[in-house]
């Protein structure tokens, strides 16, 4: 074979094996993750439109069931969580939970007399799936500006959201940059950053 044949033939396979990738989706939907979310929000949004004088308990019990707490505790620490004593984790990962029952309660309030409609999934890594969903009206109208996602740990039928993306901004994100300035004011003291999240949660709470 000739030098020039060889050239060509290369030229040619790597023009088809980029043709074939470009082709195939970098990260493939998750139907198993998208069932599963689509199941719990429905439950999530029956309990906040029943009311009732047992609605807090309720929903506070399905925050905690399908809520990865520690995870989103440990993400939101960034650096400061390395080193630190097993204690205040703890009672920084407890405090937290409350706050995200609080955050998500008022956060999705205003979905009540909604509906999410799952519209897709990316899978990030094994076992990391990000479902996105779009805001429906009673009479089954999009409104293709307000958009939630939620990002899922677990597999096979199993799954628990670590974040939730509203309207384009993550949760988690935003409280780490935030807590990273509080703790980066008061010398990566974690201890206070708890008492300062209590205390976000019971205005929240009022």
């Amino acid at each position: 074979m000739s030098l020039r044949m060889f050239g060509r033939l290369t030229l040619v396979a790597l023009v088809s094996a980029f043709a074939w990738c470009s082709a195939t989706p970098v990260a493939l939907a998750s139907q198993d993750a998208e069932a599963f979310t689509q199941k719990v929000i429905n439950q999530g949004l029956a309990i906040l439109r029943d009311g009732g004088s047992s609605k807090n308990s309720r929903f506070h019990d399905f925050i905690f069931k399908y809520a990865d707490a520690s995870k989103a505790a440990m993400f939101t620490l960034g650096p400061y969580r390395r080193g630190a004593n097993k204690a205040d984790l703890d009672a920084f990962v407890n405090a937290y939970r409350e706050f995200q029952f609080a955050l998500y309660a008022r956060s999705l309030e205003k979905y009540k007399d909604k509906s999410l409609k799952v519209t897709g999934s990316i899978d990030n890594k094994p076992g990391d799936v990000t479902v996105n969903t779009v805001v429906q009206d009673p009479n089954g109208s999009t409104d293709k500006g307000l958009r939630v996602s939620f990002r899922m740990s677990g597999s096979d039928g199993s799954y628990k959201f670590t974040d939730v993306q509203i309207e384009g901004a993550w949760i988690s994100q935003s409280q780490l940059e935030q807590f990273r300035s509080i703790l980066g004011r008061n010398g990566g003291n974690i201890g206070e950053l708890t008492q300062e999240i209590e205390n976000r949660t019971e205005h929240m709470n009022d």
